[in-house]
C-alpha cells in the first residue's frame, strides 16, 4: 500500500515487540551438544568475555551465550534477531515454557512478525520437540510524520472501559509524562496488561540508534526532517487471552479488532467540552487518525538485512576516520614526521590484533549482531 493510500500522515503500522513462549516435552539433542551450551555460558562467565557475552553456534546460528540465566531459565543467548532463554529440562510446559523468545525488532520489520514466527519455530523444531507457542507480549505501533500532541493528561484523556468485570478493566490513573530537559518527549497511560505510550521517536532513535527505521519511512513519504510521532500499544498474556490470541497466527487475526478496542474503548483522547458525560466529548483530530490506522493495520515496507546493518557501519567508519585522523595528529606534534606517526599507530592495530581478548570479544561482538539464517526467508 503506497503512502497516498494511507491514513493522512502514517508512515508505518505494524507489530514491533513480540514474545513467544513454547513449551518442550523433549529436547531432541544428545548430551554432548548440551555440552555446548553448558561452556558457552562457562566461557561467558571469564573476564576474558567482559560482560557482553561468549560467542558460540547452535544448530547452524550465531550467538552470544550469557554469563548467567533467569529464574526457570538455565541459558540466556541472543543475536541481532532473537534473545533466547531456555531451560535445563523439558517438561512439556506445565510450570512454564520452556523455550522464551523475544523477537528483536529489526527481524519483525524485516520479514513480518508471521514470517519470523513460522522461520523460528520451524528451526526450534530441529532440536526440540515444541508444542504450539503462545504470544506472551505483543507491542502494535503506528508512526505518523506529525509532531508530540500536546496532551493534559488529566482532562482530555478519557476511558470508557472503567466498568468493573469488564475485560477493559485498567487502571488509568497510572499515566506519566516523559521529558528530556525541558522539552516533553511523550506520555505513558496504563501499567500491566495493557499499557499505551505515545512519544517522540525521533528522540528514542538518538537512544536506540535503530537508524534503519528512517529508511522505512522514507519508503512512506517522510521528507528527513519532519518529526516523527508513535503510538504504541503493549498487550501482555492477560490482555491477549481476553482477545483469544495464543498464536503469532491469532494476532495477525485479532491486531485490527486490539488496535480499535485501544484506541476505540480502552482510551481515547478528546476535545473538553461542557457535556457532563466525557465520553460524548469530541475526539481530538490527531486521535482520529491514530484510530483509523485499524483499517490498513499490519501494512510494513520491509527491509533487507543489508539495509539494515548499512548505516550502523557507515556511522561507525566515519567515527573510525574521525580519530585515526586525531591520533595521527597528536603523534605528528610528539613524534615529528607523519610516517613515524603512521608506523607508531600500525605498531598499535597490531597489538590490538594479536590480543586474544580483543579477538574474543570480537567473535562474541559478531555473534550478537548475526541475524536469523533460515532458508525461504527473503534478504539471506
Amino acid at each position: 500500500m503506497q503512502a497516498s493510500a494511507r491514513v493522512n500522515g502514517l508512515l508505518l503500522a505494524g507489530v514491533d515487540s513480540l514474545v513467544v513462549g513454547w513449551p518442550v516435552d523433549f529436547f531432541k539433542f544428545p548430551e554432548e551438544e548440551r555440552q555446548t551450551l553448558r561452556a558457552a555460558k562457562e566461557a561467558a562467565g571469564k573476564k576474558l568475555f567482559g560482560s557482553d557475552g561468549a560467542a558460540f553456534t547452535w544448530y547452524g546460528q550465531d550467538f552470544s551465550m550469557k554469563a548467567s540465566g533467569a529464574k526457570g531459565y538455565e541459558w540466556i543467548f541472543e543475536n541481532g534477531d532473537l534473545n533466547v532463554r531456555l531451560a535445563a529440562e523439558a517438561r512439556g510446559g506445565k510450570v512454564f515454557p520452556e523455550v522464551y523468545v523475544k523477537f528483536g525488532s529489526g527481524f519483525l520489520w524485516r520479514e513480518g512478525h508471521e514470517n519470523a514466527w513460522k522461520a523460528t519455530q520451524d528451526w526450534l523444531s530441529t532440536w526440540a520437540a515444541i508444542g504450539g507457542g503462545k504470544v506472551s507480549r505483543a507491542d502494535l505501533c503506528s508512526d505518523f510524520a506529525i509532531p508530540l500532541p500536546e496532551i493534559d493528561l488529566c482532562s482530555e484523556l478519557v476511558s470508557r472501559g472503567r466498568k468493573r468485570g469488564k475485560r477493559a478493566e485498567v487502571d488509568m490513573s497510572e499515566v506519566a509524562d516523559w521529558q528530556t530537559g525541558r522539552k516533553g518527549t511523550g506520555y505513558q497511560v496504563g501499567k500491566g496488561d495493557l499499557m499505551a505510550r505515545i512519544y517522540d521517536k525521533r528522540e528514542e532513535l538518538l537512544h536506540t540508534k535503530k537508524l534503519w527505521f528512517e529508511g522505512l519511512w522514507r519508503e512512506n513519504g517522510w521528507d528527513g526532517d519532519a518529526p516523527v510521532t508513535r503510538f504504541e500499544f503493549q498487550f501482555r498474556r492477560k490482555a491477549l487471552k481476553e482477545f483469544n490470541v495464543d498464536s503469532p497466527q491469532d494476532l495477525e487475526w485479532q491486531k485490527r479488532e486490539l488496535w480499535g478496542y485501544a484506541t476505540e474503548e480502552w482510551m481515547t483522547v478528546r476535545e473538553c467540552s461542557e457535556d457532563t458525560n466525557r465520553a460524548r466529548w469530541p475526539v481530538k483530530p490527531f486521535w482520529e487518525d491514530v484510530q483509523a490506522v485499524g483499517a490498513s493495520f499490519g501494512t510494513r515496507t520491509g527491509i533487507t538485512r543489508f539495509a539494515l546493518s548499512r548505516p550502523k557501519y557507515a556511522m561507525l567508519l566515519e567515527q573510525w576516520r574521525g580519530l585515526t585522523k586525531t591520533m595521527i595528529a597528536l603523534d605528528m606534534n610528539t613524534l615529528g614526521p607523519e610516517d613515524r606517526a603512521w608506523k607508531h599507530l600500525d605498531a598499535a592495530y597490531d597489538a590490538i590484533k594479536k590480543d586474544p581478548a580483543f579477538r574474543a570479544e570480537t567473535r562474541q561482538r559478531a555473534a550478537r549482531l548475526s541475524y536469523m539464517e533460515v532458508p525461504g526467508l527473503k534478504g539471506h
